[in-house]
């Protein structure tokens, strides 16, 4: 993200944004960025910077807040969405309000599978499109009021994707369109977080009590030279552990 010019002025893997992101109250930018899909949210809100008075660090630029549905205790809902579109991309999204005890406390459950068997960038010799990708994940939703002036809520959310790794070809040789490749250029990703948070209400007004943790699991598999050839004695397909990331927020 860049806002008024800044975004991650170091660049590469280990520089911190200039944007500061929140999701549900808890800072989810930093070395690694990962974001939830952006289905079921309840709203997003883009604030021009510098808000480091507000959101603490790296808010030089601004600050992004992603604010996800909450449970309502008022009603049962349910939704659901299947879409289809070219490169044989097809999505399916799936949401459920569920009232646990009337105007007390409730559940929601959001389901999302996003497919993409085809792409732009094809690898004739395993037969393999390098750009498509699938998504699976999930996120559960707990909340209620505890009093008149009290109010809880909990929030996980998990998910996996198999997608490209690095897309980089050897001009002169290969195009963008036939990359040889004799292994799979692959990342799989694994996320998770949980944010429960207290609200109570005050003479003063609103003071909240959250915490947040999150996981960052990335593991990949590349071509070493870019091509086709094998060396004799060697394997193909390396694969390594990738990156790892762990955060508690308060």
């Amino acid at each position: 993200f860049r806002l008024r010019g800044v975004g991650n002025a170091q660049g590469g893997a280990i520089g911190e944004p200039g944007v500061a992101v929140y999701i549900d109250d808890v800072y989810a930018s930093g070395i690694r960025q990962n974001y939830p899909q952006q289905f079921d949210i309840a709203r997003m809100e883009v604030l021009r910077g510098p808000q480091g008075g507000l959101y603490g660090r790296n808010a030089i630029g601004g600050a992004i807040n992603i604010t996800t549905a909450a449970a309502d205790p008022t009603e049962f809902a349910a939704e659901g969405r299947l879409s289809a579109a070219s490169f044989d991309r097809l999505d399916l999204f799936a949401v459920a309000n569920l009232p646990l005890a009337k105007d007390v406390a409730a559940a929601r459950f959001a389901l999302w599978r996003l497919d993409q068997g085809e792409g732009e960038h094809f690898n004739p010799v395993r037969r393999t499109w390098l750009d498509s990708f699938t998504t699976t994940g999930g996120r559960l939703s707990l909340g209620g009021d505890l009093s008149e002036t009290r109010r809880w809520s909990i929030v996980a959310e998990a998910s996996d994707t198999d997608g490209p790794g690095s897309l980089l070809f050897s001009p002169g040789r290969e195009t963008r369109k036939t990359m040889r490749r004799n292994a799979e250029d692959r990342a799989d990703t694994q996320n998770f977080r949980i944010t429960p948070k207290l609200v109570f209400d005050t003479a003063l007004g609103e003071a909240t009590l959250v915490y947040g943790y999150r996981r960052y699991e990335q593991s990949l598999s590349a071509d070493g030279d870019f091509s086709d050839l094998v060396a004799p004695g060697t394997t193909a397909d390396v694969r390594t552990p990738g990156n790892k990331e762990e955060l508690s927020t308060h």
